[in-house]
């Protein structure tokens, strides 16, 4: 009998609440009722809003920021749960991790030759476009050289869109939107590193080098 079951660790013997036989039947029928359990579910969450966690209610409020802050939260009290449910949740969703993965070394790689990236760096005087770190400083301070940044994330890989950026600059900025970000880092902003950053990606990228 035990074999007809799903294995489940999070059942009290060890296998799911039901048999593989019920299983297809149940999932039909949540198919055919979408709308009659988005409107059971939506019902639940009205009710029980005073119960339900911090993470619940920023979730069904589509906070997405303050979700994933109150998220690395509870990690940081979880792990082994945490390290639980996230290795779950890759095993049950192969095809996004998939086209995360695809993502990622789409906006890692950088369209852009060699010379041109002498160029950009001649441009910025071989420091990072963002804080003024020069390469070597770079290299001392974290062991790496300046990175191809991507100015807009979500931009081109050509060297329009790509500044030298020291490795912490280059971490800290991620996929946020280049101006907010940069404003927003008191510490490293200045007006006419930005005012360079945006001179070189509307034009400036393409004039010759500078001898």
């Amino acid at each position: 009998m035990e074999e007809n079951f799903r294995t489940d660790k999070r059942g009290i013997d060890g296998y799911g609440i039901r048999c593989n036989d019920c299983k297809p039947i149940k999932t039909q029928y949540y198919l055919n009722n979408r709308e009659k359990q988005r409107n059971k579910s939506s019902e639940y969450f009205t009710e029980n809003k005073d119960r339900l966690s911090e993470v619940h209610l920023l979730y069904r409020e589509g906070k997405r920021n303050e979700l994933k802050a109150a998220t690395m939260e509870w990690a940081k009290y979880n792990p082994s749960r945490f390290k639980e449910n996230t290795k779950r949740w890759q095993q049950t969703h192969p095809e996004v991790i998939s086209e995360y993965n695809k993502f990622r070394m789409m906006h890692k790689i950088h369209g852009i030759t060699k010379e041109e990236w002498e160029k950009c760096k001649q441009y910025f005087n071989y420091s990072c476009a963002y804080c003024g770190m020069t390469e070597e400083k770079a290299y001392d301070v974290y062991r790496n050289k300046l990175h191809k940044e991507h100015v807009d994330h979500e931009g081109n890989n050509d060297i329009s869109n790509c500044i030298p950026s020291c490795k912490g600059c280059n971490c800290s900025k991620h996929t946020s939107d280049m101006v907010d970000w940069f404003t927003g880092k008191k510490e490293i902003y200045n007006k006419d590193r930005l005012v360079k950053i945006f001179n070189w990606i509307n034009g400036d990228c393409f004039k010759p080098v500078i001898k």
